[in-house]
């Protein structure tokens, strides 16, 4: 596991905020991997319109960190939105290298 603190960021009415991203081996070809994040906002009701929207951002970091482990293709802006369509089909266990090769 590691620890991201960040202490000056550049979003606005955000404050301080701290990551942490966890990867435990559950098995052969199995990992979990946890995110949680803290964060401070000014004011204070922006936190949940906030927590949607990184929600969705850090969604789609884990689903690009799943395909280039398993593929070893680059994730880019320009192919997210085919790689998260592809994810989306996918059967619960299922890897991109198995769905590929079908």
């Amino acid at each position: 596991s590691f620890d991201i603190d960040i202490i000056k960021g550049g979003l606005p009415m955000m404050g301080e905020m701290k990551a942490t991203i966890d990867v435990k081996e559950l098995g052969v070809n199995q990992t979990e991997v946890t995110f949680t994040m803290n964060f401070t906002s000014k004011p204070a009701f922006m936190a949940g319109m906030m927590k949607g929207m990184m929600g969705k951002m850090f969604h789609k970091l884990l689903v690009g960190l799943k395909y280039y482990m398993e593929t070893g293709g680059l994730v880019d802006k320009n192919n997210i939105k085919g790689i998260m369509k592809k994810y989306n089909s996918l059967d619960e266990k299922e890897s991109f290298n198995a769905s590929m090769a079908a």
